[in-house]
């Protein structure tokens, strides 16, 4: 399109104003877009005030020094802490970490999700904690990218509707970031994770979260208190010892009487007992704390663990944590 050598400052700004494009507006005066932008910046009128049409402007209202506080909480540091109170007619409640579903991988055990979240809908008793991992969510550069039997968002689309039915129940604990969705947020800057929480309106937990439980019987009127600590976790190991080491190191993150993590798509449980001084009865008596790997829904054949030739991690699945109401208990099945 030939440029018209003549155009002037009136001409610029009445486009300006006419035209809810630059593209359109760029047009009208037989110039190209290019060419009109450098004439706007020329003559100024990428200032606010050199528009003549200011009726849609808003003006942003000046925030006070205690609002920017308020707004840039500086107690970024304390962890996530979620207090759940549960009364049951059962003498127990299930606490069930689930996560590295891996949905929209070719080797996602979808076998073993149809076991699970039907059970898990179907258990009044049963509450919910995400690990992470819950959709492949490879993208440009990454691995598995053509490992994919779907794009990010129909496995968005899959979490939700697997998860909505217990979220809806109450039953949804929160919801932790694993690193594939953590590789969409570096790369992209969406928070898939906070998505997920947002449309399942339960709360996001982060990297890494204490939660307190209170349970009783609805016959009782005191409750059995349990902390535990959830996070997706970070490991390289290879092995089952090495890999439970890396859950046992938590305890120099958290103090908890269990601790559940992820990522390393195991499905193992330890019990360590030692001795401590109660402070109520002044002994000193053997209490447990529980470590548990919560396994996976990513078979071994055909993936990258295959591929690399580690070794199996074993079955699929996710841990059933018991809180017993009437007594102090915890008791795990795999």
């Amino acid at each position: 399109m030939p440029e018209r050598k003549h155009v002037t400052e009136a001409m610029v700004r009445e486009a300006l104003n006419t035209f809810e494009t630059s593209n359109e507006a760029a047009e009208s005066l037989g110039i190209r877009r290019e060419s009109f932008t450098r004439l706007v910046l020329k003559f100024g009128l990428n200032r606010m005030d050199n528009w003549t049409d200011t009726t849609n402007i808003v003006e942003r209202p000046r925030r006070t020094f205690v609002q920017l506080l308020a707004e840039h909480n500086t107690s970024a540091e304390q962890a996530p802490l979620s207090k759940i109170n549960i009364t049951s007619n059962q003498d127990y409640n299930y606490i069930l970490p689930v996560g590295d579903i891996h949905d929209g991988h070719v080797a996602c055990d979808w076998a073993g999700i149809q076991y699970i979240f039907p059970w898990i809908y179907n258990t009044e008793e049963a509450y919910v904690v995400g690990m992470g991992d819950y959709c492949e969510s490879s993208i440009m550069n990454s691995p598995g990218l053509f490992d994919q039997t779907e794009f990010v968002d129909k496995q968005f689309d899959d979490i939700v509707d697997l998860f909505a039915p217990i979220a809806e129940q109450g039953r949804l604990i929160g919801l932790l970031e694993g690193n594939h969705e953590r590789r969409i947020r570096k790369i992209a800057g969406f928070d898939i994770t906070k998505k997920l929480c947002t449309e399942l309106k339960t709360k996001y937990l982060g990297v890494g979260a204490f939660c307190l439980f209170n349970v009783r019987h609805n016959t009782s009127r005191t409750y059995e208190q349990y902390k535990g600590y959830f996070t997706h976790g970070e490991s390289m190991a290879q092995y089952a010892h090495t890999k439970m080491q890396a859950c046992i190191r938590l305890q120099q993150v958290a103090e908890a009487e269990f601790y559940c993590m992820g990522h390393v798509h195991s499905l193992l449980h330890q019990k360590v007992e030692r001795f401590v001084m109660d402070k109520n009865s002044g002994e000193v008596v053997k209490r447990p704390t529980h470590f548990i790997l919560t396994g996976c829904y990513l078979k071994y054949l055909n993936t990258y663990a295959h591929q690399k030739n580690l070794a199996p991690s074993g079955d699929t699945g996710s841990p059933k944590i018991k809180l017993h109401n009437m007594k102090h208990v915890i008791s795990v099945s795999l």
